[in-house]
């Protein structure tokens, strides 16, 4: 019977130990991925903040071949996945073939005048109006309000695995440790409480 309650004692405590664990370690997971998005809008932010000035100054100065350089030497780096500026018809600037691929895009920054945010799995989609200011009408003086946007695609699932499988190595050691205690605690219950009461009715018995 002791040993029925000594036993109940020790997997009633691991269990509480183990679901403490798991929680903590998906709360943590979703945070981590929380924070990724917030690093990744922010970056993105600065970035298509530096590509619209330098869009701006390099169509002032009538080098679009510019622009085209900066956005292929920009691709790849620090999670960027993709990077385009778009024209107000939602086709890929610079580009009298492309197709009309971001037009949604570009309706939705019509409408709101603001950022278009768009989180997926793997990743998040940042768009940037580029408004058509006094300096771009002489050009542009059909394209309205809005010339255009710049689109960035950063990809998360690298960072997030690592940041995953770091939390996955310290869920692992955490229940290691778990275990660990539940033995010390077992051990500790046999020598403080079963053993000194096996005594004790062993003398009594005697008596």
């Amino acid at each position: 019977m002791r040993e029925k309650l000594e036993l109940k004692i020790i997997i009633t405590v691991l269990i509480m130990l183990l679901v403490g664990v798991i929680i903590a370690g998906a709360m943590t997971i979703i945070k981590e991925k929380s924070t990724l998005y917030g690093i990744t809008e922010e970056n993105a932010s600065t970035l298509a903040s530096i590509i619209s000035k330098s869009i701006e100054r390099t169509m002032v100065e009538n080098r679009p071949d510019l622009t085209k350089t900066i956005i292929a030497e920009m691709k790849g780096v620090g999670g960027v996945e993709d990077l385009r500026v778009l024209n107000f018809e939602g086709r890929e600037a610079f580009n009298k073939e492309a197709p009309h691929t971001e037009t949604e895009a570009i309706n939705r920054m019509k409408k709101s005048k603001n950022v278009v945010k768009i989180r997926n799995r793997k990743g998040f989609v940042f768009y940037k109006p580029l408004d058509n200011g006094p300096a771009c009408k002489g050009c542009h003086a059909d394209a309205g309000d809005l010339l255009g946007g710049i689109k960035i695609t950063y990809s998360i699932e690298e960072s997030y695995k690592k940041a995953v499988k770091s939390i996955v190595i310290v869920i692992a050691a955490t229940i290691f440790g778990s275990l660990a205690f539940c033995f010390v605690l077992w051990f500790m219950l046999r020598k403080m409480v079963i053993k000194p009461i096996k005594k004790i009715e062993a003398a009594s018995s005697k008596l």
